[in-house]
């Protein structure tokens, strides 16, 4: 995976911490705003019964131990720093799985690769001592070729000869009755 893709998926990674984190922090401060709409009102006074006694529960800030705050935002620092982590480990994972996976295929596709040649291979050689017994017919038919182009050659001259030889005996008999004729 090119280290684009890499840091691509580490961004979005510690995008998702970030929102992880601030949800938690918008929810209590959504319910921080609503118990500051919804503080309790006095009651009025009428007329002269006797006079209930309401407490009013005003929110009390407690003192936070310092030790106390800097333990909880250490844990919290843990926590998304063990997160980013985790999310880290997952994309190298993630990685070394795909290549693991692109390592056995690649592995797959050269042994058939390897099988195909050793085949072609044997077929090679297979043909190679087909024509290797076969040589001698190969040349012997080569030479018979040869003898069949010169009958054939024999066989124009023969058959021009013999032409010649019938045109000169028909002449030959046109003269010899022309003669007789005469």
């Amino acid at each position: 995976m090119s280290e684009t893709k890499k840091t691509q998926k580490t961004e979005e990674t510690k995008e998702e911490i970030k929102e992880q984190k601030n949800k938690p922090n918008e929810k209590k401060e959504e319910t921080n705003k609503k118990k500051a709409k919804t503080k309790p009102k006095p009651k009025k006074r009428r007329g002269s019964k006797k006079k209930k006694t309401t407490s009013t529960k005003q929110p009390v800030f407690q003192q936070v131990n310092p030790e106390e705050k800097l333990n909880s935002q250490t844990k919290e620092l843990f926590t998304n720093v063990s997160e980013y982590a985790q999310g880290q480990f997952k994309i190298v994972k993630e990685d070394f799985i795909a290549l693991q996976e692109m390592n056995e295929l690649s592995t797959n596709k050269y042994s058939q690769m390897k099988q195909k040649s050793s085949q072609v291979l044997k077929e090679l050689h297979t043909i190679e001592e087909k024509e290797t017994s076969i040589k001698p017919y190969l040349d012997s038919l080569d030479g018979v070729v040869k003898n069949v182009d010169d009958l054939y050659k024999t066989v124009q001259e023969l058959d021009s000869y013999s032409k010649n030889l019938q045109q000169a005996f028909v002449q030959l008999e046109k003269s010899v009755r022309d003669r007789n004729r005469k």
